[in-house]
């Protein structure tokens, strides 16, 4: 613009400097001269997620001349589908062709979570605070090894370490570009040439007047701040994996509210660096971590408050067998009531509470409850069976898993296993046995925890006062 605001003065001092010899006078008037950057045009198809800001940039011209080539468009009702007047791009040449980069290939380690609930902690070690609890089947990218352990990071960004014999191990090759091969320089799209409007020639002689108006020079105006392109939040959630911890702030250090089971379904009241805060049916608050939870129907109802239909008994004893022999290996810990260690009565109280069944604390007072087996013989999978390992009462429980067989958490054997019954320190040892649970409506309707309850610190064994908890 100032350009051309150059050549009109030169123009006007020629006339001016030359129009005193002259005879004739002729007044060249030049009116409305609008230099403009509009180059051909075409239109562009508005999509989710444009503004003015952002098409403007795209072709390379300011949010004002953009307005101006659509004066009749409200940018404040932009729908998706509109056609947007444009200038036309040009044809770019055609970068020259770079010889053809060879690949390389990348492998990374996959950790496959193998057993149920199991810990994720901030240290290689059971002495290690919990960062979160992950179901089976979770997968995760392996960062390192140490002493019996993995450090792993989930796909939400969540890292923390597990015991190797809580996952399998695969690997997965992909291809990958050199570093060296890098990607031409994408130069940002010049703005269409401006036009210049024609000067007229040197007047004739006796010319001494030019009178220009309306020259307008554009004005560059700071873009206007992008709109927020990100997803958008979800209505509701589903929990994804089992024993989630919902938080009272949106960090893992934060104090826990209370833990939910898998399939639970709240409301989202908002959503901050990964984290989701929810509303449960119940009432109870809090923050839950996007890596255990799924976006779902805005429609879909949380399960605690409609009662599930019943389920078949064989498959409530196949699915409870299943829990517990996911815990295998687990280490022995007096008094110990989770994954990161169990005693005898622990363990069972464990396993059935998974399956909505409340069992008393020890292995003396389990041995009151429920029904009798009359023998051996009449053993079925899922009953409770009980040995006098010490002393003249009842010391310790497993659970009969079939086959003559029994899965426990041994102080001797230092871990959840499985014996034989015909073993003859258990067969010198049995008790009898009690059927305490057979799966039906009205026992896993009763059994579902009420939401909200705070979550209660495991005991002590140092400190624990109450009855003897056996082996």
């Amino acid at each position: 613009m100032r350009k051309i605001q150059h050549i009109l003065a030169l123009a006007l001092a020629v006339t001016l400097g030359s129009g005193a010899a002259q005879a004739n006078t002729t007044i060249v008037t030049l009116t409305n001269i609008v230099v403009s950057a509009q180059a051909k045009t075409t239109t562009h198809t508005v999509v989710a997620g444009d503004n003015d800001w952002s098409i403007a940039r795209k072709y390379g011209i300011t949010v004002k001349e953009l307005h101006d080539l659509n004066p009749s468009l409200d940018w404040n009702k932009l729908k998706v589908g509109a056609k947007v007047k444009v200038p036309a791009k040009k044809e770019a040449s055609k970068p020259a062709a770079k010889p053809a980069a060879h690949t390389n290939t990348k492998t990374t380690k996959i950790a496959t979570i193998t057993k149920t609930d199991v810990n994720v902690r901030s240290g290689p070690g059971t002495n290690f605070d919990q960062v979160v609890q992950v179901a089976k089947g979770r997968t995760a990218e392996v960062l390192e090894a140490k002493n019996g352990w993995v450090k792993i990071q989930f796909s939400g960004g969540t890292i923390g370490w597990v015991r190797n014999d809580m996952v399998s191990i695969s690997t997965k090759t992909v291809k990958t570009m050199p570093v060296a091969a890098k990607k031409p320089e994408v130069k940002p799209e010049s703005k269409p040439e401006t036009k210049v409007a024609e000067l007229p020639e040197t007047p004739a002689a006796g010319s001494n007047t030019i009178t220009i108006t309306n020259i307008e020079e554009p004005k560059e105006e700071a873009p206007a701040e992008p709109q927020n392109t990100g997803s958008a939040m979800p209505l509701k959630i589903e929990i994804t994996g089992n024993d989630v911890n919902i938080r009272k702030e949106p960090k893992t250090s934060s104090a826990r509210i209370v833990q939910v089971t898998k399939g639970r379904v709240a409301d989202v009241l908002a959503q901050k660096d990964g984290w989701y805060k929810v509303k449960f049916a119940g009432g109870t608050i809090g923050w839950v971590h996007g890596d255990f939870a799924a976006r779902t129907s805005p429609d879909a109802k949380d399960p605690v408050v409609a009662k599930a239909e019943p389920k078949a008994a064989s498959k409530g004893v196949d699915s409870l067998i299943s829990t517990a022999k996911d815990q295998m290996g687990i280490r022995y810990s007096w008094g110990g009531t989770s994954r990161s260690g169990f005693d005898c009565s622990g363990f069972v109280t464990f396993v059935f509470a998974k399956h909505g069944v409340k069992l008393p604390r020890t292995s003396l007072a389990m041995s009151q409850y429920g029904e009798k087996v009359p023998s051996r013989s009449k053993l079925i999978a899922g009953d409770l069976v009980f040995f006098i390992t010490r002393g003249s009462r009842v010391s310790h429980v497993g659970i009969y898993i079939g086959d003559n067989k029994f899965i426990h958490a041994s102080s001797g054997g230092g871990s959840v296993r499985i014996d034989s019954l015909s073993k003859d320190y258990y067969n010198k040892r049995y008790a009898g046995a009690r059927r305490v649970a057979k799966f039906n409506k009205a026992l896993l309707d009763d059994a579902k925890a009420e939401l909200g309850q705070k979550a209660i610190a495991e005991p002590d064994p140092a400190s624990y006062q109450g009855p003897e908890l056996g082996d």
